[in-house]
């Protein structure tokens, strides 16, 4: 699974995850849509990718546009961080669902990954049993990312704060707080959380 990342200014970062295992993070900031797209379908052919997202806010209609015209096996999928709750009626907690919970689906997608890397502690830890998808790792090391992108893409999953909206849900904190906060956009973060969302 792959998953490409356009946000204008920021870099974009693609993410590469087998199973419940992420095991590749690539960042670039040049090019324009156009050349980003060709790059991440690129990569997805020559590592024989099954299924290509991208985040679809903002210029992600041009990428959307781009990846249509690729004639391919490669399932193309944008992601709404915005959008709407997936399976809102469904019980994540004792008297609460998922619409309860979580205001749009960015804030359920990252919610999802704490869950699964919490999931795996638990599993490590105190020999607690969840399936695959209800975890995930990250691959360090040969065949894996390095610790340095190990050790920042840590810092990215971490930075966000949890907010809430005017009934109570659960939302991220926006780039723009923390922008102000001095915290760089989580390029790499965000690419993890779409990417092991789906």
């Amino acid at each position: 699974v792959s998953q490409s990342r356009y946000e204008g200014e920021d870099a974009n970062a693609f993410t590469r995850r087998h199973g419940s295992v992420v095991y590749a993070i690539d960042e670039w900031k040049t090019g324009d849509v156009i050349t980003t797209a060709d790059k991440s379908h690129t990569i997805a052919l020559e590592e024989n990718l099954d299924d290509l997202f991208y985040d679809s806010i903002g210029v992600g209609a041009g990428v959307k546009a781009q990846l249509n015209r690729k004639k391919s096996k490669i399932r193309v999928s944008g992601f709404n961080a915005g959008g709407k709750v997936r399976d809102p009626n469904k019980k994540i907690y004792i008297g609460k669902t998922n619409g309860d919970m979580f205001a749009n689906a960015k804030a359920q997608e990252w919610w999802n990954l704490r869950t699964r890397f919490y999931n795996t502690w638990r599993a490590i830890e105190h020999g607690d049993k969840f399936k695959e998808d209800e975890m995930i790792s990250v691959l360090v090391g040969k065949g894996g990312l390095t610790q340095m992108q190990f050790d920042y893409l840590r810092a990215e999953l971490s930075r966000p704060r949890i907010e809430y909206d005017g009934n109570g849900k659960v939302m991220v904190e926006s780039k723009k707080a923390m922008k102000k906060r001095g915290i760089p956009s989580p390029n790499k973060a965000d690419s993890v959380v779409i990417v092991t969302g789906k």
